[in-house]
């Protein structure tokens, strides 16, 4: 049995695979570079040779990302996207939205939290004077708690 990828590159094109891969190691990298907000409203669709193009949903998160893109530019290749030397970012709402709801329909869904894991959270924040810190703190042990259960129920989510 022969790995898919190496299916693919006898397929392809030289330079298409190599853009195919490119644009992969840069997608998954992204949120962690460009943060969860920037990432929510611009997204990597293709990679031109040596040019990242970027779909942004707003004027103002594509003036962002063009005055970073140095820095973007410079983390992408410390995460593996080697051979890119420019960002190109084109204002293409509908493409952040596919982009978006293609990622939420892969993420896992979490079960909801139990009685016993809200007491457990409800607990372990308990000391934190700040409610919004403590309302935080609380969701975030919900979360891991949640995930947890999932991991271990065999639904294949990753802590």
């Amino acid at each position: 049995m022969r790995p898919l990828s190496g299916t693919l590159a006898r397929a392809l094109p030289g330079r298409a695979w190599a853009g195919v891969e490119a644009l992969a190691r840069v997608q998954r990298a992204w949120p962690g570079i460009v943060g969860g907000l920037l990432a929510m409203h611009a997204t990597p669709i293709e990679v031109r040779g040596e040019v990242l193009v970027v779909a942004a949903d707003h004027a103002l998160f594509a003036a962002q990302l063009r005055e970073q893109s140095r820095l973007v530019l410079r983390a992408l290749r410390r995460a593996g996207a080697r051979g890119l030397a420019r960002i190109r970012v084109v204002i293409a709402p509908e493409r952040v939205r596919a982009r978006a709801a293609e990622i939420e329909r892969a993420a896992p869904v979490l079960p909801p939290p139990t009685l016993a894991e809200c007491r457990a959270a409800a607990r372990v924040v308990a000391a934190v004077a700040d409610r919004g810190l403590r309302r935080a703190m609380f969701r975030a042990l919900l979360a891991q708690m949640r995930a947890k259960r999932l991991q271990e129920s065999g639904n294949g989510a990753r802590s």
